[in-house]
């Protein structure tokens, strides 16, 4: 059987994707960092990673996120602080937290997990960090300089862009040279059904 590598995920409205590139370009011009950088109409708020599967179980998997989402509320998220995984001074993964109603976002994962517990993926031991990778580091962590964190620093963040949620997708990703490509195979409207 074909295999599908798939994720869940929240993606952005084209206001955030434009605010997140601006950023990746400051970041840029303000450090020589060896950055493979996201493009920005690939970047998105994973909710939880699916790995390879069988494409046999995408109808289950659908059906399991469909219950997840048909009673949750819709909700707005918008942009925090830049960070680094697993630090500013070892940058291996360069990022924007997510920030909105945190409550709400935590629970959709939650309820995304759980149900998908019930079709075979396990919810994992680490915990959530709700964040939008802007790059990633070539070859060994490097620390990102004030310079570049000063940048992208948010000087207000109710002036920043917000997005309103009301669905969630289940992609897939195919990996290509040039960084991986997503497409949506379906979204899940909030409050609602299944929707092709």
């Amino acid at each position: 059987m074909a295999k599908v590598r798939a994720f869940v995920a929240i993606e952005l409205d084209d206001n955030l994707k434009t605010t997140l590139a601006d950023a990746q370009r400051r970041l840029a011009k303000a450090t020589d960092l060896p950055v493979r950088w996201v493009r920005p109409e690939s970047i998105h708020l994973t909710l939880q990673f699916l790995g390879d599967v069988g494409e046999e179980r995408l109808d289950d998997i659908m059906q399991a996120l469909a219950q997840a989402t048909e009673s949750s509320p819709l909700f707005s998220i918008g942009l925090g602080e830049f960070g680094a995984f697993p630090s500013l001074k070892r940058a291996r993964v360069l990022w924007v937290r997510v920030a909105g109603d945190a409550s709400a976002l935590q629970s959709i994962r939650g309820r995304i997990a759980h149900s998908l517990t019930r079709v075979g993926f396990p919810m994992g031991n680490r915990a959530f960090q709700a964040h939008l990778t802007l790059g990633r580091m070539r070859g060994a962590p490097l620390a990102v300089p004030s310079e570049a964190i000063d940048a992208v620093r948010v000087a207000d963040p109710t002036q920043e862009p917000h997005q309103h949620v009301t669905h969630v997708s289940l992609m897939r990703s195919q990996l290509k040279p040039d960084g991986a490509v997503h497409t949506r195979l379906c979204f899940l409207q909030l409050g609602t059904r299944l929707s092709e």
